[in-house]
């Protein structure tokens, strides 16, 4: 499995993603889902992310920056970072408009697997069921990092690559089978909590396959 991810700067706000981390769907293949931070939800994204911090424990909150990519000046401006385990928790652009960084900057990745496995990793949101994540390669532009899963069944490699004259950071992830069995089922998400402009309120929207 191979997909393809860009974040972008405010204007255009297309990097909102959910899987809800209580209740996961059926497999569907990949897609995507929306959080809105409107007024009315600000409460329900609360909750999603103090449900998650209570299943995972200490392992939960990694929100760190560990790579670092800035270009541009002023209106061109870009800078975001990447934790260890290869979550987006700072998105500025233009300088100074930041869109992700919060008390608990919440951005990453889930698997939701058939039958009682599930896998994801929001940062400050909360995590579960990943083992420890590994530095493949890192340059000026861009960091890979691979990740498996602590039942041995999946590894996720992330390579993060800016483009400063776009201004977006795109998310290549590829998800590999490593086990000799057939594995049934799989949702896939990226979703982040987005502060779009150092706002916590926002009205976003997309369909199951865009955002």
């Amino acid at each position: 499995m191979k997909r393809k991810f860009k974040f972008v700067p405010l204007a255009s706000v297309a990097f909102v993603t959910l899987c809800a981390v209580s209740t996961w769907p059926a497999f569907r293949g990949f897609g995507f889902g929306i959080l809105s931070n409107s007024r009315e939800n600000a409460e329900s994204a609360r909750r999603i992310q103090q449900e998650a911090a209570q299943e995972t424990g200490a392992q939960s909150d990694v929100t760190s920056c560990a790579y670092t990519f800035t270009s541009g000046n002023a209106q061109t401006y870009m800078k975001y970072c990447v934790t260890v385990n290869g979550n987006i928790v700072q998105f500025q652009s233009p300088l100074g408009v930041e869109d992700i960084k919060s008390a608990a900057s919440s951005e990453g990745y889930g698997l939701c697997a058939a039958g009682e496995n599930s896998y994801w990793d929001w940062a400050g949101a909360g995590a579960k069921n990943w083992g420890p994540a590994t530095l493949l390669t890192q340059t000026a532009t861009e960091v890979k990092i691979a990740r498996t899963t602590t039942d041995g069944i999946w590894t996720l490699t992330q390579t993060i690559t800016q483009n400063s004259s776009g201004r977006y950071a795109k998310i290549e992830m590829q998800l590999k089978n490593d086990t000799d069995v057939s594995q049934q089922g799989g949702f896939f998400m990226r979703w982040a909590d987005v502060n779009a402009d150092n706002s916590t309120i926002n009205n976003l929207d997309a369909t199951t396959i865009s955002a």
